[in-house]
C-alpha cells in the first residue's frame, strides 16, 4: 500500500555549511515568506494574479498585461529593485483588507498616470529639444509619419 503525503525534513536534511536545517518549502509556486501560513500565501498569490501582471497593480497604462509579464519574467533575477517592491506588495496583499488593498493599487495610478499628458507633452518638451518638432511633424509638414504603438488596444482616435 502506498500512501502520498507531505513528510517533514528528515534530520539529515541539511544545507551542509552550519549544520542548520532547510526548510523546505512545499509550495514553491505561492509568492511570500515560508514563515507565512499557506492562507496568507494563497491571498497573496489571488490577489496579485487578479490584478491582471505579475506586480500586482493593473496595466492601466499601456492595456498589454502581456507584456509586463514578460518584462518582469526577464527584470525579476536581475533586478534588486524590483525584488524589494515585489516583497512589499506581496506583504500589502497579505496584511491588507480588502478595501485598503484596493486602495493600494488605485494609489500609483491617480498619482503617477494622472500627469502623463503633462509629462508626454510640455514635460518631454523642456527635456528633449526634438519631441516637439517630432509630433508636430506630421501636422506642420503635411505628411505621413509612422510612430510605433505598444499596446493591445488601437491608440485613441485622437492619436489614430
Amino acid at each position: 500500500m502506498v500512501k502520498a503525503g507531505i513528510s517533514a525534513p528528515r534530520d539529515d536534511d541539511d544545507d551542509g555549511q552550519d549544520g542548520k536545517k532547510k526548510k523546505q518549502d512545499f509550495y514553491p509556486e505561492l509568492p511570500g515568506d515560508l514563515t507565512w501560513p499557506l492562507q496568507d500565501r494563497l491571498q497573496v498569490k489571488k490577489r496579485i494574479r487578479d490584478s491582471g501582471t505579475p506586480l500586482g497593480f493593473p496595466d492601466l497604462v499601456f492595456d498589454a498585461p502581456a507584456l509586463v509579464e514578460d518584462f518582469y519574467d526577464i527584470a525579476y533575477e536581475m533586478s534588486t529593485g524590483l525584488q524589494d517592491m515585489m516583497s512589499i506588495v506581496q506583504e500589502a496583499a497579505r496584511r491588507m483588507k480588502n478595501e485598503d488593498w484596493m486602495r493600494f493599487q488605485e494609489i500609483p495610478i491617480t498619482n503617477v498616470h494622472m500627469d502623463d499628458q503633462a509629462v508626454h507633452g510640455n514635460y518631454f518638451a523642456t527635456k528633449e529639444p526634438t519631441w516637439r518638432p517630432l509630433l508636430q511633424r506630421p501636422k506642420k509638414t503635411k505628411t505621413t509619419c509612422v510612430f510605433l504603438h505598444i499596446g493591445t488596444e488601437p491608440p485613441s482616435p485622437q492619436l489614430g
